[in-house]
């Protein structure tokens, strides 16, 4: 287990030795999407070296926070139920960013699509969402993944879903800002899908 810094009798100071270190939440976002193995873990965090990445794995998995899905070297490491009980944090953390700081995306900064995943689950609002379960699968040449919802659930991955699918958008997740512009190649129905899918989340003003 690593030293704590603040020392202190406090759960804000305790719960900041546990999650506050650089990149431990950004490790915790991709496996909120799926299990990942240490280089998929390494692609997923550009910018991280992988000394670190090691150091940052071992605490997480001392601390219980993470764990190791079988004792091959190359197993994928998953959330345990306390790593998988972060979630709100980290979607609230999400939101207050978006709603907050709409405008402080950089160029020159790196972006996974795949983080995009994570960002709507902070927008989605089950009093808002449809009875019915929609399930959107999202197509790029560059990215491929998905998410399911309705007003019980929102579920998402990476890749091609398993399953029937509502609608296919040929595009990345944020290009759903720009939906005006997209609704033309659609069908009716489709369009109509792509509505009920818009009003599960919030919107940012």
């Amino acid at each position: 287990m690593k030293k704590r810094m603040y020392k202190q009798n406090c759960a804000l100071a305790q719960a900041s030795d546990l999650i506050g270190e650089r990149w431990t939440l950004l490790i915790i976002r991709g496996l909120l999407v799926k299990p990942m193995r240490y280089g998929e873990l390494l692609t997923d965090l550009p910018g991280m070296g992988t000394n670190l990445l090691a150091t940052r794995l071992k605490e997480l998995e001392a601390d219980g926070i993470i764990i190791k899905q079988n004792n091959s070297k190359s197993a994928p490491y998953g959330l345990t139920s306390i790593g998988e009980s972060l979630e709100p944090v980290v979607l609230a953390m999400v939101r207050w960013s978006l709603v907050s700081f709409p405008q402080r995306n950089e160029p020159d900064n790196y972006h996974n699509p795949g983080w995009d995943l994570v960002a709507l689950k902070a927008l989605y609002d089950p009093q808002l969402a449809p009875k019915e379960s929609i399930t959107v699968q999202f197509e790029h040449p560059s990215w491929q993944g998905w998410v399911q919802l309705n007003k019980a659930s929102y579920n998402c991955g990476l890749g091609l879903f398993d399953g029937k699918t509502d609608l296919v958008w040929n595009d990345l997740i944020g290009s759903l800002s720009e939906i005006k512009d997209k609704v033309s190649g659609l069908t009716k129905k489709e369009n109509q899908k792509l509505k009920l899918f818009l009003t599960a989340f919030k919107p940012l003003n």
